[in-house]
């Protein structure tokens, strides 16, 4: 079996996309705050937006889900790639002493003890920034 990624229920039979139709349609854009109506996009994590509000949000430059927060570009695009090597320069020039600390990852929904700074913490398990500190 597979999970449905616009919905993610288990896809158990045929009678699965009426299920999951009548579900998007009865949810609303986190961006415009309108119901779902075609033409919609899925983000990798699987939320989903209206075309145009997608593609106002990531004109803006955000690269994260409104929702859940995932990256919603590849990591291995050549924008993410520049942005973690800065990041990973600056933290190296402008050193914290703050001990470790348990930070959890979006991406791969782990925690992992990290040198903490307070600029930014790579996850130890997939090595993406996009981490938050674990209270």
């Amino acid at each position: 079996m597979s999970v449905c990624f616009i919905c993610n229920e288990m896809i158990m039979d045929e009678k699965h996309r009426l299920f999951c139709h009548f579900k998007v349609e009865n949810q609303d854009c986190p961006i415009c705050l309108e119901k779902i109506k075609k033409p919609y996009c899925i983000l990798r994590c699987g939320h989903l937006l209206h075309k145009q509000c997608n593609k106002t949000y990531f004109e803006m430059r955000k690269l994260h889900c409104p929702i859940c927060r995932k990256i919603c570009i590849s990591e291995e695009s050549s924008y993410i790639k520049q942005y973690y090597a800065e990041l990973e320069q600056f933290i190296l020039n402008h050193p914290e002493d703050n001990g470790e600390k348990e930070v959890f990852c979006r991406e791969c929904e782990n925690k992992s003890i990290v040198k903490y700074h307070s600029v930014g913490n790579r996850c130890k398990n997939c090595y993406s920034f996009n981490t938050y500190l674990n209270n």
